[in-house]
């Protein structure tokens, strides 16, 4: 295998060391292009197609973003309320996204806060955190809490 590796090697560099002789069309003088010349050419090439490629995939439009979330957010949702006996559950359910916040460094580029009500005759919200991961394109939870909450419709 080492020796293949190493005729392998010598071939690629006996043609890098090959001078390939191109004649201008306007003048008579032959010049040469360098083996560096080439390689930093070929070099320069690769690195321009990779610069083109992680700009056209390293974004995703935050429309597409905030419905993926929508998605999570309805799903969640629905699996809270089908866990529990429809008697415990309040007239009106709904969830609130109280925050929403959008960073430009780090491995997460959005967190979102949900605020869940549905139990009946208890002040109780269920407050679930999502993040956004960017090299993945995608939503996770990380955070999943009880908390008591003020409801101004239970004093009157």
């Amino acid at each position: 295998m080492r020796k293949i590796n190493f005729n392998l090697y010598k071939f690629i560099l006996s043609k890098l060391q090959m001078n390939i002789k191109y004649k201008n069309k306007n003048s008579s003088k032959n010049f040469y292009l360098k083996p560096i010349k080439i390689i930093l050419f070929f070099l320069f090439f690769l690195f321009f197609i990779n610069l083109i490629l992680y700009g056209c995939s390293g974004t995703e439009d935050d429309k597409i973003i905030k419905k993926k979330l929508d998605i999570i957010i309805e799903s969640d949702f629905k699996s809270i309320l089908s866990e529990l006996p429809k008697e415990s559950l309040n007239d009106s359910v709904y969830f609130n996204i109280c925050e929403y916040k959008k960073y430009k460094k780090g491995i997460y580029s959005i967190k979102a806060v949900v605020d869940f009500y549905y139990l009946k005759g208890v002040t109780v919200k269920r407050t679930i955190k999502y993040r956004y991961v960017k090299r993945e394109h995608k939503w996770e939870r990380y955070s999943n809490e009880y908390r008591f909450y003020y409801n101004n419709e239970q004093k009157k």
